[in-house]
């Protein structure tokens, strides 16, 4: 008796409080109809939020994070183009001969003999020339890649995982103070227009800059889904930031996928899926 007294006195479990900045965001997020959720210290996601509620301006400045499957970071594309050009290594039944060392003999009674040290001539040896290319390689993987723009990050993934396109490779960039009501259509034509110091993010977003923001795109996964069975919201960029986040998840900060005219029915919408449904069902008497 005493055991079942102790129990139904024990206090109940102390809530995880939330720091007070948090605590506001959440709240101030919750009152413009987004149901935001924090993250547990040490996530990703977490220790790179740079969302805040501003309270002087009253308003919540986004971290936004783009992803674009189609494009190719620059470190990617040069690494491939190192890979490409490395020399072939000497085969493995190369002859002594043509190593610049002395022929072995036929002999099997006459011990081997140790081969003499390479030396330098006017006319050049087979062996120095693949020592002096596999030195040369050896250099070129060592040097640093060119820097990609500030901000991008390559990423690799699939069309499920709302990270790339049908298992290709992508990158991301993201913007870490976007007010609420910013139109969107704005804040993505900024990465895609040149600008000074931006050749790299420019070589890297040619393909959508072709098309433009008239022809792309842009999706937001929702989340409490199956992961077999992925689904996203068509944003509309021509409204503000606020408006395309109210009624929806957002995991600590939104990120949209960016996707070319050849990309859209990788990514089925809620539209597409409820009206999937309904034909599923059929005419109900």
């Amino acid at each position: 008796r005493v055991e079942d007294v102790a129990k139904r006195c024990r206090p109940p479990f102390a809530r995880p409080q939330l720091p007070p900045a948090l605590s506001s965001l959440q709240y101030q997020a919750g009152r413009r109809r987004v149901e935001l959720r924090i993250m547990h210290p040490g996530m990703h996601k977490r220790s790179v939020n740079s969302t805040r509620y501003d309270n002087q301006v009253r308003r919540i400045f986004w971290r936004v994070e783009w992803i674009f499957p189609s494009a190719t970071s620059a470190t990617t594309a040069t690494t491939a183009t190192a890979t490409t050009a490395a020399p072939a290594t000497a085969p493995a039944d190369i002859s002594t001969s043509e190593a610049g060392l002395p022929a072995a003999s036929s002999d099997t009674n006459v011990p081997p003999q140790e081969p003499a040290p390479a030396v330098a001539s006017s006319t050049g040896s087979t062996g120095t020339a693949a020592t002096a290319a596999a030195a040369a390689a050896a250099a070129a993987a060592s040097a640093p890649a060119p820097a990609v723009a500030p901000g991008a990050e390559a990423v690799a993934g699939s069309a499920g995982s709302g990270s790339g396109a049908a298992g290709g490779s992508g990158v991301r960039y993201a913007d870490e103070s976007v007010a609420e009501e910013s139109v969107l259509v704005d804040v993505l034509r900024a990465h895609l227009q040149y600008k000074p110091g931006s050749a790299a993010r420019q070589f890297v977003l040619r393909e959508y800059a072709d098309v433009g923001t008239e022809g792309l795109k842009v999706f937001m996964r929702k989340e409490d889904v199956p992961a077999d069975r992925p689904c996203y919201y068509e944003v509309d960029l021509c409204r503000s930031l606020g408006s395309q986040l109210a009624g929806k998840v957002v995991i600590e900060y939104p990120t949209f996928v960016v996707a070319l005219p050849g990309e859209v029915s990788a990514y089925p919408t809620v539209h597409q899926q409820h009206q999937q449904h309904q034909q599923e069902e059929g005419p109900q008497e």
